[in-house]
């Protein structure tokens, strides 16, 4: 356990210990039976979380703080017995992530870390931790990584355009100060720029589904088609009596928005959604379920799928680096990896024949090739919509 992975909530003592605990059990738990912490599941709940979500879904403790995890049925059902409900827990969670493509699931992505990152030197700075370009119209919307000298992923993010000399800046919930630490050690010396956490202050839900366009056009006079609000946009639309900012990305493979909210409208939000979204079959998901979409899409996790030992060219995300760049951290590491040719180890989808009774992957197992093992999984899931066991690894050659 490392100080970088607690959030601002935490609180030492007793909290630490009690912690330091449940790590050591969870390096079992967690890969294998998908159990997370107690320790923090009331100390730290959401602040910027509708309660209502929370009492719909099942929730467990995340780096000290809350997530809601599945369906609060589907964890009543199987309680809390590791052996025999895991699985039918997993699959049931997982049924949820099926019906995506007929149903409207609202996420509560209220733990995700927020970062607004202002001044004059906003821009140089982000360029220059960030191996992607952020100098994009406000609005718009940039994903990419920051990088160590090594060209290492430190940190998984998008960056939001709000104005000239502010953005915004939504990372993962575990590394909340983390990445917070890695951004002011690395501001370029003069650099005029401040960065704030406004991560307890900003709820998030995310609306995702075919049926996504139509709910958000029910509840907004703003225009959500494809030609007026095109993947990769934010902006500040009006929902209900309420201002938030619509972001159209996904994480689920699906058409959605990313809804920014002040807390103190969180649950007027998810009030509107909720009635408008009845007929449209808008139902709370959890993130056993998010865990299973964005497997069939390959999208990446920081702190299982990449990480600091994984260039974006191992990874597969050359896409969002832009070596027209000056300079960014990590780019001279990256020019002699692209000079060296094709990398000798890439993150790739794994996905399982068996479909009757398919074996979950869920951490390290063995990848062979003509019965010899050349790399591991690091994720996995079940991909109810591809009816297979899934997974991503690393894969390496001589």
């Amino acid at each position: 356990m490392t100080p970088g992975a607690f959030t601002t909530g935490h609180v030492p003592g007793s909290f630490f210990g009690g912690r330091l605990v449940e790590a050591w059990c969870g390096r079992i738990m967690l890969p294998v039976f998908n159990i997370l912490a107690g320790i923090g599941l009331i100390l730290f709940l959401p602040p910027a979380s509708p309660l209502a979500l929370l009492a719909a879904l099942g929730i467990g403790a995340l780096f000290g703080g809350s997530a809601p995890l599945m369906p609060a049925p589907i964890a009543e059902q199987f309680g809390a017995d590791p052996i025999s409900g895991i699985c039918g827990k997993l699959m049931l969670a997982y049924g949820v992530a099926g019906a995506v493509t007929s149903s409207t699931p609202v996420f509560d992505y209220s733990c995700f870390t927020k970062y607004r990152v202002e001044g004059p030197g906003a821009l140089a700075a982000l360029n220059h931790i960030c191996a992607g370009e952020c100098d994009v119209p406000a609005g718009k919307i940039a994903y990419t990584q920051w990088l160590n000298p090594r060209g290492g992923i430190e940190a998984d993010v998008t960056v939001i355009r709000l104005a000239q000399d502010a953005f915004l800046v939504v990372t993962l919930a575990l590394s909340q100060r983390r990445d917070l630490a890695w951004f002011r050690r690395n501001i370029p010396a003069g650099a005029q720029v401040h960065i704030s956490d406004v991560t307890s202050g900003t709820a998030m839900l995310a609306v995702m589904g075919p049926k996504a366009r139509a709910l958000m056009a029910r509840v907004s006079p703003d225009d959500f088609s494809n030609e007026g609000f095109p993947f990769g946009t934010s902006r500040e639309v009006d929902l209900g009596y309420a201002r938030v900012r619509a972001s159209r990305l996904t994480f689920v493979g699906e058409l959605g928005f990313e809804l920014l909210i002040d807390t103190e409208f969180a649950a007027h939000v998810y009030d509107v959604l909720t009635e408008a979204g009845r007929d449209l079959g808008l139902k709370p998901a959890g993130y056993f379920a998010l865990n299973s979409l964005r497997m069939e899409k390959g999208y990446r996790h920081w702190g299982h799928d990449i990480g600091e030992e994984d260039t974006p060219f191992n990874a597969g995300l050359g896409f969002a680096v832009a070596m027209g760049k000056p300079d960014f951290i990590g780019k001279d590491a990256l020019v002699q990896q692209k000079a060296e040719g094709p990398v000798a180890r890439r993150l790739v989808q794994v996905r399982l024949k068996d479909s009757d009774h398919p074996p979950l992957m869920l951490h390290h197992e063995p990848i062979l090739r003509d019965g010899q093992i050349v790399g591991s999984i690091m994720s996995g899931a079940y991909g109810h919509r591809l009816e297979a066991s899934l997974g991503l690894g690393y894969v390496s050659h001589p």
